[in-house]
């Protein structure tokens, strides 16, 4: 008797199986370029498979794995699992070591990804400079990628490339007791230069699929002997940019079409295909292609690091996708074909991520969002990893409808697996649930096992690999009828290609989705249409019924000879009392481009049930049935603004059944949402035509307007833009567009239109100085886009245009008492060599109801200009009783009077009032040629301790700088004898006085490579991985502020240390370290229970690492590191306060 387990109603909201609507454009046309579609024929892999992997590849050397221990086992005592559940060990090092990912066959084998080559071959753009960067911005293919690394690195640092490998390790557990038995290395030296993280891997009949930039593999072990035979390349040119560590090739899945999925991060792709190439180099994305590898497609775009995919019963496609470090929030994503969901990889370098953050793309939809995106269902998780949908058996209801996330965030105390159940809104979703079934896990991977486990890896500790690694099973021995979990194990398990036909189609009604899916794909192989029908039209569960329709789908692509019959088929369920039904009927007729069915599709736009009204209009724009124009409109104007997926499903639609001229025309409209979807229509056909809408009276349609044409780019419309610098009243993200399209036109007439722009009192301010800025950067524009960062270079031209539009303008601008106008006035006319503006800059200088910090940058000026007198305008500042502009003074002395500099600064430095002057004078030594007496005397009093803490970070640099002067060297290594070798914060006590809270600001909420507010909030802006720090000066010390960066597991902060202990009498404890003394530890488990142990009984303990990156103090200057602890202590818990006092 077959045990088959109630299988559920399913939501009523739209899945996304199908291609590309677009016939020439990918699905975000501009930013991805365009793409060859129906790749048809011979695989791929024909192209590329002749070519040697690995050739010229160094052998990598061994890998390091710790030996076997009993961690594992003290680990599993520390989880926090959801009532039910236990936990087994399955496998740990030395058998798996540093898991990315892995895959649980249908056989019960394991195939798992190792990494060994984090921080070493696999490299991140926050530990290089802006020249580094700026070469990675301008990367088009993965070999731009290798010419720069080749070209800019040093061979030593080339060779560490080559050092270790990733792999594929194979576990095995031949008596089925829930423990693997045998390890094998399935696939190993991916080691090249250009290669990424393998972070993907699948086998379904015997193909193991894996990917690891720059290349999608496909193995088979054919002589069993557990090692694959070969390596074959189905496409290449995956991760075009380095970006960042992590966001690397993965996601691996089989659709319910039958196609396998798979995503990328933010490094961008390339991939010649027949007849052309995929391009998107700019986001992450999600691709699909046949099982042989075939008919590659770009599905969606706009993601930054979806790690996993996952398809829900219904054929709905999910990934959680990672934040930007900046205070944004991770995503849950429903991954509509053909969407946006708005990250650009150029965003990262921004300080505060531009578009991103400025129109908050990345939250759930909202009034005003811009509606090229496909927001977020919601934000979720911090560090979203693997993925998986539970099946049906295993776990009876528990996990019913449910998604379960890995979230990884850095340490096991803050790490696990959540649960997610989804419930439909109109043709979107929202989260309905959500819990955490298993927590205090570093897990990077989860999968539902054949054998009715939840299987879960876990990375261990820190970020790089520390050499270990554990995959853990999880079951819950209650839930589930033994005969059931030993039907579905043992019918995964068995040969398909042998089943009765008729067996294959009882099975499309199990309650497990894996045996439905496994005989759908095994029918539509065989080309059974004929049993694929039979089940569509009277299959016992909906669910039989759509995976026959899945299947018929499949069929038809495998074996076109089928696809006549089908229509009838699909007449009759378009009709169906049955909404998903008809919704996947009318989904399958655009797939397969039925044409006599088109009345069945017009009719789903009417229909009662939002996800038959997606797909219909998804349909419609396959079919390019231009006659369904004014229904598409019409029923645009009617959906509600909220439902993203219907918005998306009708901009595809017109993009592709009409013409420019006919979305034109729709300017007139009265509805808002229409003419929304007319402008994004135009921006996915780049056609200049767009430039209507910038007359729009809506905000958010002029908006939309502006951000097509400036962001993809459309250049035949830029000139309307800059044009539209005339209207009176707009929202910031349209000006900043507007003014960058009239600095990139260039020429006199967009220099003038900056200079009326900042002239004009009545415009915003912010956008004012903005206008100055590109003045000031007219004649030597950077590289990189002002407005998304990304690489567009415009290159040098003539200052002229910019010197006339400033010169027209100047007196006005210098009679206005805006602080910040006026500072950048002075840097454009020094950046622009002005040196008509020298009488202009004289008159700021001296002019005392001006501020202190805009006649400081008119000095500045005056003396990169060489004005006449620019000494004595700096002598006299020396005397004013404004510190800043005694500062500015100190800073310009080497310049002005190198001859008694040396003596002017000294004294300075020993006398001056205040400890920012005597800080300023001590970096003017630094300028110098070279000490005498004077700068050495400086030194001196240093080295006897005589000198304010607040200045021995310019000492020891001043230092530094002249160590080659025997006196100087001799007082350096008296200074640093006195330190601790042994003593991470000796080696940095220079950071703990003297800091500027503001630059210390910056670097906590934008610095990119060390990324402070991604784990810590401060008035509540920031992430919620690491403690709050809004009042940590009132809780820490400066000592212990710096030591928590330079040194992180010194001291882990209270509330995130947890210890696993083991006890006198053999007990295993495991919680939260809430208090520590000589005489006892008090943890608090995960119940919230205290648990006290007297020292004395403490046989072992093991503590947990930090969730913060030992190597953070890396990448920030001696100079950094004391402004972020300067910040850092000055937040006591004030709301707004601490920041107010460094603004």
């Amino acid at each position: 008797m077959q045990l088959l387990p109630y299988v559920p109603e399913c939501p009523q909201s739209p899945g996304i199986v199908g291609r590309s609507v677009l016939p020439v454009l990918a699905p975000c046309s501009g930013l991805c370029g365009r793409i060859a579609l129906a790749i048809s024929g011979a695989v791929l892999a024909v192209l590329v498979a002749d070519r040697a992997v690995g050739q010229d590849v160094p052998e990598p050397n061994p890998p390091k794995i710790e030996s076997a221990s009993d961690e594992a086992a003290l680990a599993m005592q520390g989880f926090r699992l959801a009532e039910g559940l236990q936990v087994d060990l399955f496998a740990a090092e030395p058998d798996i070591a540093n898991p990315v990912a892995f895959w649980v066959a249908d056989s019960g084998d394991v195939y798992v990804c190792e990494t060994f080559r984090q921080g070493t071959g696999v490299v991140d753009n926050r530990s290089y400079d802006d020249a580094w960067v700026d070469r990675d911005l301008a990367a088009q293919t993965v070999e731009d990628r290798r010419r720069y690394h080749l070209e800019l690195l040093d061979p030593d640092a080339i060779a560490q490339f080559y050092r270790f490998d990733d792999r594929i390790r194979l576990l095995i557990d031949r008596d089925r007791d829930g423990r693997a038995d045998e390890a094998h290395v399935f696939a190993d030296h991916f080691n090249d230069l250009i290669d990424g993280t393998g972070a993907g891997v699948l086998e379904f009949k015997g193909n193991v699929y894996y990917t690891c930039i720059p290349n999608l593999y496909l193995m088979r072990d054919e002589d069993g002997d557990h090692r694959a035979d070969g390596k074959t390349i189905l496409h290449t040119g995956f991760g075009v940019r380095v970006a960042f560590r992590g966001h690397d090739l993965h996601g691996l899945t089989i659709g319910p079409d039958g196609r396998l999925y798979f995503s990328i991060g933010d490094r961008g792709a390339n991939i010649p295909v027949p007849g052309g190439r995929i391009v998107n180099v700019e986001s992450g994305s999600v691709f699909r292609c046949e099982l042989d590898g075939s008919n590659l497609e770009l599905y969606a775009t706009g993601l930054r690091n979806p790690q996993e995919l996952a398809f829900d019963d219904w054929g709905n496609l999910f990934t959680g996708d990672n934040n930007s470090d900046s205070g944004d929030r991770a995503r849950w994503v429903y991954v509509l074909e053909g969407g946006d969901s708005g990250w650009r990889m150029a965003y990262q370098y921004l300080p505060d991520r531009g578009p991103f953050n400025r129109q908050r793309l990345w939250e759930p939809w909202h009034a005003g969002q811009p509606a090229y995106i496909v927001p977020p269902v919601a934000n979720i998780a911090d560090g979203p990893s693997g993925l998986d949908y539970y099946p049906g058996t295993g776990f009876g209801d528990r996990f019913r409808e449910q998604f379960l996330l890995a979230d990884f965030r850095g340490s096991a105390n803050q790490s696990g697996i959540r649960s997610i159940r989804n419930e439909p809104d109109g043709a979107f979703f929202r989260i309905a649930e959500d819990g955490q079934p298993v927590w205090e896990i570093l897990a990077t991977d989860v999968q539902f096992g054949p054998d009715g486990g939840l299987y879960i890896s876990d990375w261990v500790d820190g970020w790089v690999g520390v050499g270990k690694g554990r995959l853990y099973r999880v079951v819950d021995p209650r839930a589930e009828d033994p005969r059931v979990i030993a039907e579905v194990r043992d019918w995964l398990a068995a040969n398909v290609a042998e089943m009765p036909a008729e067996d294959l189609a009882a099975a499309l009604s199990h309650a497990d989705r894996r045996i439905r899916l496994k005989a759908q794909l095994e029918l539509a192989a065989r080309g059974r249409a004929d049993m694929l029908q039979r089940a569509a039209r009277h299959g016992v569960h909906r669910l039989a019924r759509l995976h026959a329709l899945w299947g018929l789908e499949h069929c038809t692509r495998l074996h076109p000879e089928h696809r006549a019959s089908l229509s009838q088929l699909l007449q009759e369920l378009a009709a169906s009392d049955d909404a998903q039904l008809r919704a996947h009927a009318i989904r399958l007729i655009g797939e397969t481009g039925d044409a006599d069915s088109l009345d069945l599709v017009r009719a789903g736009l009417v229909d009662s049930s939002p996800r038959v009204v997606y797909f219909a209009m998804m349909s419609v724009g396959k079919l390019r049935d231009a006659a369904s124009f004014e229904s598409i409109v019409d029923r645009i104007a009617q959906h509600p603004a909220s439902d993203p997926a219907l918005r998306h499903a009708g901009i595809m639609a017109l993009a592709s059944i009409a013409t420019a001229d006919r979305l034109r025309e729709l300017a007139d409209h009265p509805s808002t949402q229409v003419r929304l979807a007319a402008v994004v229509a135009l921006r996915r056909q780049l056609s200049p035509a767009v430039a209507t809408y910038l007359d729009d009276p809506d905000p958010a349609v002029f908006v939309e307007a502006a951000c097509a044409i400036h962001d993809q780019p459309i250049p035949e419309a830029l000139e309307a833009l800059a044009a539209s610098i005339d209207r009176r009243r707009a929202p910031e993200p349209f000006w900043r567009r507007v003014l960058n399209a009239n600095f990139r036109l260039g020429g006199q007439r967009g220099a003038e239109a900056l200079g009326e722009f900042a002239a004009d009192s009545s415009r915003s301010r912010a956008m004012r100085i903005e206008a100055m800025q590109m003045l000031g950067d007219w004649a030597d524009p950077r590289d990189r886009d002002r407005v998304l960062g990304m690489w567009r270079p415009i290159g040098p031209r003539s200052p002229a245009p910019a010197i006339a539009a400033l010169r027209k303008r100047m007196e006005s601008i210098a009679q206005e008492a805006d602080q910040e106008l006026l500072l950048e006035l002075g840097r454009a006319a020094s950046r622009l060599a002005m040196r008509e503006a020298i009488p202009v800059l004289e008159r700021i200088s001296r002019n005392e109801e001006i501020d202190a910090s805009a006649r400081a940058e008119a000095i500045r000026a005056l003396v990169d200009l060489e004005a006449p007198g620019a000494s004595d305008i700096v002598r006299r500042a020396w005397q004013a009783p404004q510190q800043e502009l005694r500062i500015v003074a100190l800073e310009l002395t080497p310049q002005t009077m190198p001859e008694e500099a040396e003596s002017v600064l000294s004294q300075a430095a020993l006398t001056a009032a205040t400890m920012e002057e005597r800080q300023a004078a001590i970096e003017g030594l630094s300028r110098l040629n070279g000490l005498s007496g004077p700068g050495l005397n400086v030194l001196e009093a240093w080295a006897a301790g005589d000198l304010p803490p607040e200045v021995a970070l310019e000492c020891r640099l001043l230092a530094e700088k002249f160590a080659s002067l025997p006196p100087v060297r001799s007082l350096l290594d008296r200074v640093m004898s006195q330190r601790s070798p042994d003593s991470k914060l000796d080696a940095y006590r220079e950071a703990l006085y003297g800091g500027n809270a503001k630059a210390g600001r910056e670097i906590f909420f934008n610095k990119v490579s060390v990324s402070c507010v991604r784990c810590h909030k401060v008035d509540g802006t920031g992430g919620d991985v690491g403690p709050d720090l809004s009042k940590i000066g009132l809780e820490k010390s400066r000592e212990y502020l710096l030591e928590a960066i330079v040194d992180p597991n010194k001291e882990i902060a209270k509330g995130f240390a947890s210890a696993v202990v083991l006890d006198a009498d053999g007990l295993v404890h495991t919680g939260v370290v809430r208090e520590e003394t000589d005489e006892v530890l008090k943890l608090v488990d995960a119940e919230g229970n205290e648990i006290v142990i007297p020292q004395d009984d403490i046989e072992s303990r093991r503590p947990s690492n930090s969730a913060m990156p030992e190597d953070t103090v890396k990448n920030l200057t001696l100079k950094e590191l004391r402004d972020l602890v300067e910040f850092l202590s000055r937040l006591k818990g004030q709301p707004g306060k601490a920041q107010a006092e460094v603004l």
